[in-house]
């Protein structure tokens, strides 16, 4: 709001804050507008309109062909009241606030700007605002009569009649008896997947500059089989969540589009090698659970003001009380929306005592799918002369051959640098017990370099250990551990890290070690009476 903006200070949590809003503000004539100051008289005019101060925050970016502000307004006021913007002022007033603000700087605009807009807009692969106007005149089953086409205002009918031209030759639309038009059913829904296409095209455009022809959007229900490539670069896909996107590509030449999931965006960086596949996300979560046990006590009845008093009555949760809370009356909002749960006039909320039985129904009438991203390996670079087993090692390297060879090319390199080095090392790429070697090369000298970081001592002998579970990042082979301390000895022991493990994260556990090296993981036996 002003020049004693405190940076770490507003990324501080706020008492009885359940909510954020964050607004993407685009004006049109962007490059002629001081942004800050834009910005500044926008949320002023939003105080004066909900009759409240706001704790807000901005930035301008200018990365794109449209410069724009990222608007943060926290969920509680300047007096720690929580805040909440009615819909229509977020869809609506809010948009006609900023066009006043704008038209008091630069001026109405001519009709000249009006109809460069509209011309500009006719011919977009996109949704328009001409494409707004059609969809509130098309019947249910996609007729746009005559009659609703004359009844258009005078500048509106022209570039109605253009834009269905446009949709005409997209496949979207074509024309009916009488000067009506047919529309398809889903005709607005593809001008929405269309627009994200061209999207997704600019950004691989803007990280790895190509012919768009070998450009690939991935999406878990087209994958049918996974691919493996290297992240050629990372981008912003969508700015209002900071979800973020890999270009991957294949030995193919192919370069495709994934999404990172938020665990994926922390350890995949450029230059990795990676696999994408696609699995089924089960619709029960955690907290369905935790609802259902906690409703069955109170006649299929969920308080959050009573869950909230006993949490705080009984204590000894790993999460503050109030936000466990906030987090069932988010997924509460959410089953809301599938019909499978009932928010009551007095706050409260109608759980079924079968919510389970019929989100694992779902599970095989709407799947959800979603892709799973796994960590296969370090850049190039570092597999050639990394002492442990890569993926590298297991990879049929041809001569890097059609009219796309960089990534091959790329592999056919390495890989003889990679022979060269392991040859160095005393060890036959032929050999049968490579692998073996390799591991436990790898290994050792990761538990080495992880016991002096601890001040430990590093052991790989049998024995029984017992100490907290801590998850490693992956190292350059692909491979994860799990490090246990053992609180007694400081004697450091590695477990090689599985999904079961995540159970165990941050928990005291047992590691038995057997003579085989083989590793079990196990919570720590509870003494019984009489025993020491």
């Amino acid at each position: 709001a002003d020049e004693s903006f405190d940076r770490e200070a507003f990324g501080e949590p706020l008492d009885g804050e359940k909510r954020q809003f964050r607004f993407i503000v685009s004006p049109e004539e962007a490059n002629g507008v001081d942004l800050q100051a834009f910005a500044r008289d926008l949320v002023a005019q939003m105080e004066k309109d909900l009759g409240r101060r706001l704790v807000w925050a901005a930035v301008n970016h200018h990365n794109t062909e449209h410069p724009h502000v990222h608007l943060v307004v926290r969920g509680v006021d300047a007096e720690g009241e929580e805040l909440r913007i009615p819909r229509r002022y977020i869809q609506q007033d809010m948009r006609a606030r900023a066009q006043q603000i704008l038209t008091r700087e630069l001026g109405l605009r001519t009709e000249a700007d009006i109809a460069e807009q509209r011309r500009q807009e006719v011919v977009q692969e996109r949704v328009t605002s001409i494409d707004r106007i059609i969809s509130g005149l098309v019947t249910s089953d996609g007729l746009l009569s005559a009659k609703a086409i004359a009844g258009l205002k005078v500048h509106q009918k022209p570039t109605v009649l253009a834009r269905l031209r446009t949709l005409a030759r997209l496949g979207l639309a074509a024309p009916g008896n009488n000067g009506a038009w047919n529309l398809a059913q889903s005709w607005y829904d593809d001008l929405v997947r269309l627009g994200l296409r061209n999207d997704i095209i600019k950004r691989l455009h803007q990280v790895a500059p190509g012919e768009p022809s070998r450009y690939r959007f991935t999406e878990p229900a087209d994958l049918t089989a996974p691919i493996e490539g290297v992240v050629r670069a990372r981008g912003l896909h969508d700015e209002l969540t900071g979800e973020l996107f890999a270009a991957v590509e294949t030995k193919t030449g192919e370069l495709h589009y994934v999404r990172l999931t938020a665990e994926a965006a922390e350890f995949v960086g450029d230059g990795d090698i990676i696999r994408v596949g696609r699995t089924t996300e089960s619709w029960i979560k955690p907290t369905d659970r935790v609802l259902v046990k906690v409703t069955e006590r109170n006649g299929g009845v969920y308080d959050p003001t009573a869950h909230l008093q006993q949490l705080e009555a009984v204590g000894g949760t790993n999460a503050p009380p109030r936000d466990l809370v906030a987090g069932n009356v988010r997924r509460l909002e959410r089953l809301e929306r599938y019909g499978l749960v009932a928010r009551l006039p007095d706050g409260t909320w109608q759980v079924p005592p079968d919510l389970l039985a019929r989100l694992q129904a779902r599970e095989a009438t709407q799947p959800r799918l979603a892709l799973r991203i796994e960590y296969l390996g370090a850049p190039l670079r570092v597999q050639t002369r990394y002492a442990g087993l890569t993926w590298l090692d297991g990879q049929v390297v041809g001569e890097a051959v059609g009219p796309r060879p960089g990534f091959t090319k790329e592999l056919a390199a390495a890989a003889r640098e990679r022979a060269v080095y392991l040859m160095s090392l005393g060890i036959d790429g032929a050999s049968p017990d490579k692998q073996k070697r390799l591991e436990a090369t790898e290994r050792l000298l990761f538990g080495r370099r992880r016991a002096a970081e601890l001040r430990a001592s590093y052991e790989e002998a049998a024995g029984t250990f017992t100490g907290k579970l801590v998850s490693c990042p992956p190292l350059p082979s692909g491979r994860a551990f799990a490090q246990v301390v053992d609180q007694k000895t400081n004697r450091l022991v590695l477990v090689p890290w599985t999904v079961d493990l995540r159970r165990f994260e941050g928990r005291q556990v047992e590691v038995d070690v057997d003579q085989s090296k083989r590793v079990s993981v196990r919570p720590p036996r509870r003494l019984s009476r009489g025993e020491e």
